[in-house]
């Protein structure tokens, strides 16, 4: 996290030594051509610094979360009138995630979109997971109560890395269900 802090100040003081010496521009072409020169160094040095941000941000998340130990837990929706509004995750009683979901992210789910809710260490053993969702049907006046539903399983965490997938669709009876699917990455 200091790496990014450190690029972050790095990039500002580049972009603010540009903007000095744009400030201080003289009126010979030949100073403008260097300044021009400059500039595209400047914007160079910028790409490396988000490019190397990107990979420290990859590799700390790498090192909290080891791949054989990691659990990655989804949400997707297979219906299109509900305005899922926000879910709530907790595993063994002790609440891991909360999210409250913007219309775009909606209209993203509606599409086949995945959102990843969760990702975490899980030592392995018996894990009972929790999730409540909450939202409203497109045909529900503004004003009427979110449409809340609670879910609980109970599964099995090995020493393998998981997903789980939480995924709201409707059953025959037209009610919304909230199913989850699970995988282990090594199948």
């Amino acid at each position: 996290m200091q790496a990014t802090d450190s690029i972050a100040r790095l990039t500002g003081l580049m972009v603010g030594m540009v903007c000095v010496c744009l400030a201080q521009a003289a009126t010979s072409d030949d100073e403008f051509a260097e300044l021009q020169r400059l500039d595209k160094q400047v914007q160079v040095v910028k790409r490396e610094a988000l490019s190397l941000n990107s990979e420290l941000r990859l590799l700390e998340e790498d090192l909290l979360y080891p791949d054989e130990q990691q659990t990655s837990i989804y949400v997707s929706m297979n219906i299109t009138s509900f305005d899922l509004e926000s879910v709530t995750l907790s595993v063994d009683g002790t609440e891991l995630a909360h999210h409250d979901y913007s219309a775009r992210e909606v209209y993203a789910l509606r599409r086949g979109g995945f959102h990843r809710l969760y990702i975490g260490n899980l030592a392995p053993g018996p894990r009972r997971l929790q999730a409540v969702f909450s939202g409203r049907f497109v045909k529900d006046p503004a004003d009427s109560p979110p449409y809340t539903r609670n879910m609980e399983i109970t599964f099995q965490k090995s020493s393998q890395a998981k997903d789980l997938e939480l995924k709201i669709s409707r059953n025959r009876r037209r009610d919304l269900v909230l199913g989850v699917y699970e995988k282990d990455r090594s199948q």
